[in-house]
């Protein structure tokens, strides 16, 4: 009959398989999360899937400087800005067609009246009332600009104001 041969592992040789596997499995882990970090960086959907996993956790305060957090406000920064930019562009648009239109009217009234002007004595009347209406037309289109400069808000500058036409105008520096 044959013997078997059972070795006993004795402590020693017990602690030194522990100690390599356990070295084993730390570089094991420095590999993976070496792996995961450059992951993380490099693809979108990793990063987006942890970011998801710890924002569930209880320490938000941690995710508060992520850069999905800054993507997320400098969206809602961006739309607020489209938004004020096209009603900035309506207004601009609706005041640059009522200048025009009016510029155009007066324009073709002084253009008609020239002839009227040289007649002797009615002439001083025309001449008064096309000055009139250039004066009133002129009112009208420095209230447009100021409904202008207010919707792009743009800052007059305070220290340098003018009347006309009964109202005070801001003086912009260009």
């Amino acid at each position: 009959m044959e013997t078997v041969n059972i070795k006993i592992l004795d402590k020693e040789m017990v602690m030194g398989m522990l100690g390599a596997m356990w070295t084993n499995m730390r570089r094991l882990l420095i590999i993976i999360l070496i792996m995961l970090n450059i992951s993380t960086l490099a693809i979108s959907a990793v990063h987006d899937f942890l970011y998801k996993g710890l924002s569930s956790l209880p320490v938000a305060d941690l995710l508060q400087n992520s850069s999905t957090e800054k993507k997320k406000k400098l969206v809602k920064q961006n739309e607020a800005l489209k938004t004020k930019l096209t009603t900035q562009k309506i207004t601009t648009k609706k005041i640059a067609k009522r200048i025009a239109i009016r510029t155009a009217r007066i324009t073709a009234i002084n253009v008609s009246s020239t002839i009227a002007e040289a007649a002797p004595y009615v002439g001083i009347g025309v001449i008064l009332a096309v000055t009139a209406l250039e004066i009133k037309a002129s009112c009208e289109n420095l209230q447009d600009i100021n409904e202008l400069v207010q919707s792009l808000e743009i800052e007059p500058n305070q220290n340098e104001t003018s009347k006309v036409c009964g109202q005070e105008l801001p003086s912009i520096t260009w």
